[in-house]
């Protein structure tokens, strides 16, 4: 199944804490850019994460690693390429439409 996942920033790391973890980030980007699709940070804090996912563990194991995701709301969102969703979007409409039409 193809997922956005989706982070954005639910309170600030610990002052502290921030060059363990933007090192700790970098090698989470290496790791995973390799396996997913598409990595972006949002400019204000957060980011998305496009990618591929036939395992629901292997989804949890990417976003358990990233180091932020404690400080983070994450929101997982299944994607349809648009030529997929439009077709099936036209389908379910001539149903609905075929429906009304045999209960008139």
């Amino acid at each position: 199944m193809r997922v956005a996942i989706i982070y954005r920033q639910r309170h600030p790391a610990p002052f502290e804490a921030l060059p363990a973890m933007a090192g700790a980030l970098a090698q989470w980007v290496e790791t995973y850019s390799k396996r997913v699709s598409t990595i972006e940070f949002f400019a204000m804090g957060g980011g998305l994460v496009l990618g591929d996912f036939d395992d629901a563990g292997e989804l949890h194991r990417l976003v358990a690693a990233n180091p932020f995701t404690a400080f983070m709301d994450v929101e997982v969102v299944p994607i349809v390429e648009p030529t997929a969703a439009m077709e099936t979007w036209d389908q379910a409409v001539a149903a609905l439409a075929g429906a009304a039409q045999s209960s008139a």
